[in-house]
């Protein structure tokens, strides 16, 4: 009996509890495809992820996102985010490529942009001006 670990005769032949376990398969993120899909129901497919940028073959401008990001729903295929209020960070290409980052507003900055507003539109009701 030199081995700790010894098959009785009539013990099912199994895994020794010594062998390491199984490794998961994984997928690094810069190999996950996305879909990023904007309120208007524009479908941005077959991005990839550097960082938290987007990165994208298709051409993008910034209109694209304006007004457009509420809600925006990310997809890689396995996990599904909405996402209700974003906004465009940042948009950039560089060798052909177009990087974008989509940030989530917090709600003190929606409420600061109500407050803001409401207060140009009442000064502009009454005529009054604002610094």
């Amino acid at each position: 009996m030199d081995d700790l670990y010894y098959q009785m005769e009539d013990e099912p032949v199994g895994p020794s509890p010594y062998d390491p376990l199984p490794i998961p398969e994984y997928e690094p993120e810069s190999e996950k495809i996305y879909t990023v899909t904007l309120a208007d129901g524009t479908e941005l497919a077959g991005l990839h992820l550097n960082g938290n940028n987007f990165v994208s073959d298709i051409p993008l401008t910034k209109e694209q996102f304006e007004f457009n990001c509420a809600p925006v729903t990310i997809s890689n295929g396995a996990i599904t985010e909405t996402h209700e209020n974003m906004e465009l960070n940042h948009l950039q290409v560089t060798d052909g490529k177009y990087y974008f980052v989509l940030l989530d507003i917090s709600p003190e900055e929606l409420w600061k942009q109500k407050v803001t507003a409401d207060m140009q539109y009442i000064s502009m009701m009454t005529e009054v001006e604002l610094d």
